[in-house]
């Protein structure tokens, strides 16, 4: 699973089937989790895994019930006594930093292996010290409930750039190169993107990522496109005369009132593709015309 593809698989999961998480899953994920970024290589970190079903049955009363239901718990503990002997007081800042990195490096381990958990940051400490006889010096951070999803959990929306970002400087254009009056994007991320209202005439697209992007209102006469990931992409009010496509994934992909003539696709998979009041007439598949090939169903059914 590519890097990209894992940040968008990755869910807060609070239901979890019976399905067992093996000592194997788990060492991967504590491998994951102790390869994260860490004050001056201390890695402050201790992990208490829990898979005994008795014990996580008494996380009942140190957070909720539904983390019962994981197969493994993953109890996150700082022990600040090296940085803090190093840097003084405020060094316990960068120990929950170092956990906090760890917990989503274990979370998309999880993700990438078809497992999820959830980041619980609300539970009784010091009835989950008394349960796993952990030692003061063992700070619980928090706890990670791993297994696997009942359900696939929708994809929660996120602020947008505006509202969380700010610049300070300029940033380099998106559009890496000019070349005979083209513009040429390549090896990019645009995830979530919306486009309206944009003249791309002329655009050349190379090994994009741009899933669940959203477009309206375009005008992309001669753009092409090659290895591009446009997964879940919707358009709407797109002008595509003469446009390219090479080795492109728009499953799940909408398209609203496109005007598609004299479009031919090659080598393409179609799979529970769907068409809805949509003009056939001089659509040709394989040699066939689609529009004789319905008006004789029709009339011999």
């Amino acid at each position: 699973m590519e890097f990209n593809e894992l940040l968008y698989k990755r869910r807060s999961v609070r239901a979890f089937t019976e399905r067992e998480v093996t000592r194997g899953e788990i060492d991967t994920l504590l491998e994951a989790a102790t390869r994260a970024p860490n004050a001056c290589n201390m890695q402050s970190w201790h992990f208490y895994v829990v898979t005994d079903g008795e014990v996580r049955a008494k996380f009942a009363d140190i957070c909720a019930t539904w983390a019962t239901t994981a197969p493994v718990i993953f109890v996150v503990c700082t022990d600040n006594e090296a940085l803090v002997g190093r840097f003084g007081e405020r060094a316990k800042l960068f120990t929950y930093q170092d956990t906090a990195l760890a917990a989503e490096n274990l979370l998309l381990a999880a993700a990438d292996m078809g497992l999820n958990g959830c980041f619980m940051g609300a539970f009784d400490a010091g009835r989950c010290r008394a349960l796993l006889n952990i030692p003061e010096k063992h700070e619980i951070v928090a706890l990670i409930p791993v297994g696997e999803a009942q359900t696939e959990s929708p994809l929660r929306e996120r602020k947008p750039m505006s509202d969380v970002v700010t610049y300070i400087g300029e940033a380099a254009s998106t559009v890496s190169e000019a070349r005979d009056d083209r513009y040429v994007l390549r090896d990019t991320i645009i995830k979530h993107a919306r486009f309206e209202n944009i003249n791309m005439t002329g655009v050349e697209f190379d090994n994009i990522k741009m899933a669940d992007g959203s477009f309206n209102n375009i005008n992309m006469s001669g753009v092409s496109f090659s290895d591009i990931n446009m997964t879940g992409a919707k358009f709407g009010g797109m002008c595509m005369n003469k446009t390219s496509f090479g080795c492109v994934d728009m499953r799940e992909a909408r398209f609203d009132n496109p005007d598609l003539r004299g479009t031919e696709f090659r080598n393409c998979n179609f799979s529970d593709v769907k068409l809805d009041g949509c003009e056939l007439s001089g659509m040709t598949i394989d040699g066939i015309n689609v529009a004789e090939a319905l008006e004789f169903y029709r009339k011999n059914k």
